[in-house]
């Protein structure tokens, strides 16, 4: 996942914060202005508000938190906050506002209600990794050594608008009809994972390009 493997430039300012029930206190410690990307873990629910006055804050990357659609709200709120990923944690969109970042990614992740992000007209980025949603995208094999995932209702999609560029990785997509129904989208990347030739000969018909990547 291009996200979660990129380097950073050496000149950003990085702040990584493990963040427990009693660690809030940290924060007022920082000097906010200088904070231009932040890691954050086991976010509670009344901690992301503390985040707004971050006015620089652009990228945020938040591991083993359960966010609620209030704490979304917030998140959403943060100024200049224009790239989150997700990574081991269960995220609900029901409180998404139409402010919101431009990319979300997402890496072993549990979402609801995707469809929140309906009236977030920012939001032109997603990628969604080894993560589920809800009954739509589940895990169809789960071993000791590897989990297999598969999009079996892609129709939560249809209600993004605005996103241009979608990716999926390790995933199976069996539909998409969702996709289909989508008036920004322009490319989806499906990597190590699996899409028909006929799905992406129908995609096509619908000016939707389609790239895949295996794993080398």
């Amino acid at each position: 996942m291009k996200k979660c493997i990129a380097v950073l430039s050496v000149l950003a300012v990085i702040a990584v914060i493990a963040v427990f029930q009693k660690q809030y206190v940290i924060l007022d410690k920082i000097y906010k202005k200088d904070i231009d990307y932040l890691h954050i873990s086991e976010v509670k629910d009344n901690y992301i508000e503390k985040m707004y006055y971050f006015s620089n804050l652009s990228q945020l990357d938040i591991s083993y938190s359960e966010i609620n659609s209030q704490t979304i709200s917030q998140l959403f709120q943060i100024p200049n906050l224009n790239d989150i990923l997700f990574i081991h944690s269960s995220v609900d969109f029901s409180g998404a506002e139409s402010h919101s970042p431009e990319i979300i990614h997402f890496a072993l992740c549990d979402i609801a209600n995707l469809k929140g992000l309906a009236d977030c007209s920012s939001l032109i980025q997603l990628e969604i990794s080894e993560t589920t949603i809800e009954d739509k995208l589940v895990i169809t094999d789960d071993t000791a050594f590897h989990q297999k995932y598969s999009l079996k209702d892609s129709s939560d999609f249809a209600y993004l608008d605005n996103l241009e560029t979608l990716g999926i990785y390790n995933t199976q997509i069996e539909d998409i009809s969702g996709f289909m129904e989508m008036d920004s989208l322009k490319t989806l990347t499906v990597s190590q994972g699996y899409i028909s030739e006929e799905n992406i000969k129908t995609l096509k018909k619908n000016d939707i390009t389609v790239i895949q990547e295996s794993e080398e």
